[in-house]
C-alpha cells in the first residue's frame, strides 16, 4: 500500500518481505535507527478524494477503501510500504494529507533523498526504480538530507514488516491555527501529596457554520485512538500525545511534551493494540472482501 507520486516504471526491481522471522542487520533496523538518528517512520493515508493515488498501487484499488480499510490494513497485515524519516526540529516533511501512522519496528529495504516513485505489486511487494538503495551510504544520505529548500521536503523509505506504534494528525496548517488552546490543572505526586501545575493543549474541532468542516479529521481520529496511542504532529516535527479525546465536546487533549523517536521505539513500540485486535481487524478486510494478496 503505497500513496506517493507517480514516475515511471523502468529499471524497476521487486522487492518481496519474507515469511521467515529472521533477524535483521542492525543497520537496516528502524528501531535502531530510529534511536541512531532521532527520527521518526512515518507513512500518510488519504482520508479523502481530494488526491487520487491508486495508480500507485497494482494490488488493491485504494479508491474503494474506506478509512476503517486502510487503518486495518496499516495496523494489522504489515504491508512493505513506503515511509518517510522526520527528525524533530527540522525542514523535514512528509507527502500529502493531514494523516498518517508512525512505526516502531521494520527493516529498510531502499533509502532515497527524495520520492523514488515505488509501486506496490502486492502486499509484501514493491517495484523500486532502478533497484533497491540500502547501504548505509544510502541510508544516512537519505535520512541526514540537508534542511532547506522549498518548504518541506520528504524522503521515501521502502520499509519492511512495519509495525504500527500509534496514528497521528498534522496540527501545522491555518485551518487548525485558530483551534489550539492551552489549560492548567493542578496534580498530586510524591507520597507527600504534593502539587504542581500542568500545563497542555486542548484542540477544537466543533464544525463551524463558515470556514472547515471537522467531521473526517474527528471520526478518523476516533478510529485511530480505538487501535492504540494517538498523536498530534506539529509545525516542529513533535509528536504530541494525545490524552484524552470529549466526544460529546468534540475536543482533544494533548501533552506538550513531545515524544521522542526513542520513545516511540521504547514505549510505545511492539503489538500494543487497545480495542482490536489484528485478527479481528484481519476478519473485518475479510468480510468486505479485501483480499490481502
Amino acid at each position: 500500500m503505497l500513496e506517493s507520486s507517480p514516475q515511471n516504471n523502468i529499471n524497476k526491481v521487486e522487492i518481496k518481505s519474507e515469511t521467515e522471522n529472521m533477524e535483521r542487520p542492525l543497520e537496516l533496523d528502524a528501531t535502531t535507527l530510529m534511536k541512531e538518528k532521532n527520527c521518526y517512520f512515518v507513512h500518510m493515508m488519504q482520508v479523502t478524494k481530494a488526491l487520487d493515488v491508486s495508480e500507485n498501487n497494482k494490488s488493491i484499488n485504494t479508491n474503494k477503501l474506506t478509512n476503517v480499510d486502510k487503518l486495518d490494513i496499516l495496523y494489522a497485515a504489515n504491508p512493505t510500504l513506503s515511509t518517510s524519516t522526520l527528525r524533530p526540529n527540522t525542514q523535514d516533511g512528509t507527502f500529502e494529507g493531514g494523516f498518517g501512522v508512525i512505526f516502531s519496528q521494520g527493516e529498510v529495504i531502499s533509502a532515497n533523498q527524495s520520492d523514488d516513485g515505488t509501486i506496490a505489486k502486492s502486499l509484501t511487494e514493491r517495484e523500486i526504480i532502478g533497484g533497491a538503495k540500502n547501504s548505509k551510504e544510502d541510508i544516512d544520505k537519505a535520512v541526514d538530507r540537508p534542511n532547506g529548500g522549498y518548504g518541506k521536503s520528504y524522503n521515501e523509505i521502502v520499509l519492511k514488516e512495519p509495525e504500527v506504534a500509534g496514528g497521528f494528525m498534522k496540527i501545522d496548517g491555518e485551518a487548525y491555527k485558530n483551534k489550539i488552546s492551552y489549560e492548567e490543572e493542578s496534580i498530586n505526586y510524591g507520597s507527600d501529596g504534593d502539587e504542581a501545575v500542568r500545563k497542555y493543549g486542548v484542540l477544537d474541532l466543533t464544525n463551524e457554520k463558515n470556514g472547515a468542516v471537522f467531521d473526517i479529521p474527528f471520526s478518523v481520529l476516533l478510529e485511530m485512538k480505538s487501535r492504540g496511542p494517538v498523536f498530534l504532529l506539529d509545525e516542529n516535527n513533535q509528536m504530541l500525545l494525545v490524552t484524552k479525546i470529549d466526544e460529546k465536546a468534540r475536543k482533544l487533549s494533548f501533552s506538550l511534551k513531545s515524544n521522542t523517536p526513542a520513545d516511540i521505539a521504547e514505549v510505545y513500540g511492539g503489538k500494543k493494540l487497545n480495542k482490536y485486535s489484528k485478527q479481528e481487524m484481519l476478519a473485518r478486510l475479510s468480510s468486505h472482501n479485501i483480499k490481502l494478496d
